[in-house]
């Protein structure tokens, strides 16, 4: 079967792009959980070497207020990949999303886990802080542990039968991630100002070796190639 491995587009970006959102409070306030979940977001950034938002390195995760059970900081990244060389007609059977870590912190102890699920960014080539509201919440995966993150490798996610469907077979497929706290709008365990949050690398960084990376496996439609198709430049 002929598989396509693509990957988003540093900057300057020409058809995808990659970074991360956040809502970052301003320092010594915080919120509840719904609030730092549903609020605006406040900060975006594309051209940083880690899928982080402006100000931060951490892709996604969250930091404690001071006040008991309030919330500083949440942050989510999102990633897109042009999958249009699969082409109208072929079966999607299979697909890998593979984010590269470099660190990771649980100072509270509350043992997040971190999964994908679809973005709709304003833009496919530019992240506004607008975009942190522009998630959904269904998984597109089995969600994987603080503890199973890799920080020397990538973490592959085995999208499910529901994130197959949402892979564009002629343009560009958006997904992201965030915590299952997150996603779930249920409280973490709180900490003061105490960060739980995983870093990862982006598209800036130099080469493809630890871009976000998307492999699909499909079958193609009758009459059609069977090369394999490397897209993206990191």
């Amino acid at each position: 079967m002929p598989s396509i491995t693509v990957f988003p587009d540093p900057d300057p970006e020409t058809s995808t792009t990659d970074g991360g959102v956040a809502r970052i409070l301003a320092e010594g306030t915080g919120e509840t959980w719904a609030n730092i979940r549903s609020g605006a977001g406040t900060e975006a950034s594309d051209t940083k070497t880690t899928l982080a938002p402006s100000g931060e390195t951490s892709s996604a995760g969250y930091r404690g207020g001071t006040t008991t059970t309030t919330w500083h900081q949440n942050l989510r990244s999102i990633f897109l990949f042009d999958t249009s060389a699969i082409g109208v007609g072929s079966t999607i059977n299979s697909a890998t999303l593979s984010l590269f870590g470099s660190s990771k912190l649980d100072e509270s102890g509350s043992a997040p886990s971190y999964n994908i699920y679809t973005s709709t960014p304003n833009s496919n080539t530019a992240l506004v802080s607008g975009d942190y509201g522009q998630f959904g919440t269904v998984a597109q995966a089995t969600a994987i542990t603080q503890a199973n993150i890799s920080t020397t490798e990538y973490n592959d996610w085995a999208l499910n039968s529901t994130g197959l469907t949402n892979i564009s077979k002629t343009g560009i497929s958006k997904f992201g991630l965030r915590t299952v706290f997150d996603a779930d709008n249920t409280a973490p365990t709180w900490g003061s100002a105490q960060v739980s949050r995983i870093v990862l690398q982006s598209a800036d960084t130099a080469g493809t070796a630890n871009d976000p990376k998307l492999v699909v496996i499909y079958t193609l439609v009758a009459g059609g190639g069977g090369n394999l198709t490397m897209l993206g430049v990191g």
